[in-house]
């Protein structure tokens, strides 16, 4: 004759494995957010890797963390929306400022979910468990 099987105990099973499954999922949009888009060690806008640089600094203090290239970048960036910047950067456009406002308009965005309900309440759920 064929085994009996236990529903209750598969029932239970697959609930557990569904919330395993869950909490990962919420485990991974944490770190994904911190590691990703907090990492100390790279350049906010590119993503290339960075050395950690002391916060004193002759520089003035900006409100992201650049590389070289993309911290004179945003520099001329800030000069243009004040209607100057060099003339002969050609490449330095229309559509190279809407680059620039899109990334930051991101930037607030990320920082907005940081601070909302719904990502408060999963760092607390992940906190609890």
């Amino acid at each position: 004759m064929a085994e009996v099987i236990d529903l209750e105990a598969k029932k239970k099973k697959d609930q557990n494995r569904k919330a395993a499954l869950e909490r990962s999922r919420k485990i991974e949009a944490v770190l994904h957010m911190f590691q990703c888009s907090q990492c100390a060690m790279k350049c906010m806008k590119c993503g290339s890797q960075m050395e950690l640089v002391p916060h004193e600094s002759s520089e003035p203090r900006l409100p992201y963390r650049f590389c070289q290239s993309c911290k004179e970048e945003y520099m001329e960036f800030l000069e243009r929306l004040h209607g100057r910047g060099d003339p002969e950067c050609y490449w330095y456009n229309k559509e190279w400022m809407e680059v620039w406002k899109a990334w930051m308009h991101y930037q607030d965005a990320l920082g907005r979910y940081q601070i909302s309900e719904g990502f408060r309440r999963l760092m607390d759920e992940i906190k609890g468990s």
